[in-house]
């Protein structure tokens, strides 16, 4: 997009953020409502979009930033800590397909149309992009030296990201894609679940129901977990474990590197939803079944609850998830007891957060808040704790004079 261009859409469009923002202020959650129990509003900001013709089609988040992605292809990021706006750019051209973006330390990664983007995590700056040598069907999967795209045709490629910035760099894009292909791996079906990568293997399932796991060096098969029906979600990981939703109702826990069936659990109904690990806890939203709260290590339901659709977050003794009528509904974490429903409809895109206890929410026209429990300044960092930054330690206060220890 010429830079010109670029730079009057953004103009405009923050122009109609700032009118949205005020609009929408009413919308939000307030102390009274948070207060009673024991929330607080962190922050809330707009994303950068028209509301008159766009709407917000993914919201996700990791331990950094919040990134909106609009149907026409905006993309907004927020800081996750104080809820500043960091960046607004459209990548790929208008109304392009795309799929949620991915974030890695450095970059935000997104497969728009026929092509994949890679922006500066912090600043929006485009790294690179080149297009893609199939239809993509999944969003990337990401390790320390490739990307990993799955295409509608079944095949898995795995790009090297030292030649895509080499190649990027010396301005050989995209002419030169090709090069920065290590391999191609081809399985029967659509490849339906993103690819997630130790390291060593990277696996990823198609929708024949096929769980491949190929070694990231040169694609060789690690092994093949066969399920009776399609994977209908996509996978979780948990240390060193996958969980696999099928739709033959049913959630298989594998260890990610050889395949070794740890334990089945029988949801009873359709899983569509992508299961979250916290801990212990693999928290289960099938299809109109309800909040499956089930032990990590033994695959034994812990508690159920009903009419509920959507994990939100999870703090040490809380559980946040939406209902059917759309509150965020706040329950018990060791039991499911009923805690509160708060009536929050209109904030109906809410982050399934398995990486921090923070509930993150937005109207489909781009008002997002934050909201987290009173005294958690801190956040909780679950699928990555060593990435909570060290807190200060204070020395303690001098005694006073003419007080004797």
């Amino acid at each position: 997009m010429p830079k010109l261009l670029f730079a009057l859409l953004t103009v405009a469009c923050s122009t109609i953020s700032g009118f949205s923002a005020q609009a929408q202020g009413t919308l939000l959650p307030t102390p009274r409502m948070l207060a009673p129990h024991g929330l607080e509003r962190m922050w809330f900001n707009q994303a950068t979009l028209n509301p008159s013709r766009d709407r917000v089609q993914h919201l996700v988040a990791d331990e950094n930033v919040v990134i909106v992605q609009s149907r026409s292809g905006v993309v907004t990021t927020f800081d996750i800590t104080n809820g500043r706006k960091l960046w607004a750019v459209q990548p790929a051209r208008v109304d392009a397909i795309s799929f949620p973006a991915v974030t890695n330390d450095d970059l935000v990664l997104i497969v728009s149309g026929m092509s994949m983007y890679a922006l500066q995590k912090f600043t929006g700056k485009l790294a690179w992009s080149f297009k893609l040598p199939s239809s993509p069907s999944t969003s990337p999967g990401v390790d320390d030296e490739r990307v990993y795209v799955g295409a509608r045709d079944g095949s898995v490629y795995a790009f090297n990201l030292k030649r895509i910035n080499k190649y990027f760099n010396e301005r050989l894009l995209p002419q030169f894609s090709g090069q920065t292909m290590d391999w191609r791996y081809k399985a029967f079906k659509e490849i339906t679940t993103p690819p997630i990568s130790t390291g060593r293997v990277v696996n990823f399932a198609s929708r024949g129901g096929s769980l491949y796991s190929v070694t990231t060096t040169d694609r060789k098969l690690s092994f093949q977990f066969e399920t009776d029906f399609p994977i209908s979600a996509p996978m979780a990981e948990s240390e060193r474990y996958l969980f696999l939703p099928s739709e033959d109702f049913k959630l298989y826990c594998l260890n990610k590197e050889n395949g070794v069936t740890r334990w089945v659990y029988n949801a009873g109904l359709e899983i569509r939803k992508q299961p979250q690990v916290i801990e212990q806890d693999v928290f289960l939203t099938p299809d109109h079944g309800g909040l499956h709260v089930v032990d990590r290590g033994s695959g034994r339901r812990k508690w159920f609850r009903g009419r509920l659709t959507e994990f939100v977050a999870a703090s040490t003794s809380r559980v946040y998830v939406s209902d059917n009528v759309g509150n965020l509904v706040i329950l018990g974490r060791e039991d499911g007891k009923m805690i509160a429903a708060l009536p929050l409809r209109r904030f109906s895109k809410r982050i399934s957060n398995g990486r921090t206890d923070r509930v993150i929410i937005a109207t489909t026209t781009g008002l997002v808040a934050c909201i987290r429990e009173r005294g958690r300044e801190f956040p909780i960092y679950y699928m990555f704790p060593e990435r909570r930054p060290l807190l200060p330690e204070f020395a303690p206060a001098p005694p006073k004079a003419g007080i004797k220890g």
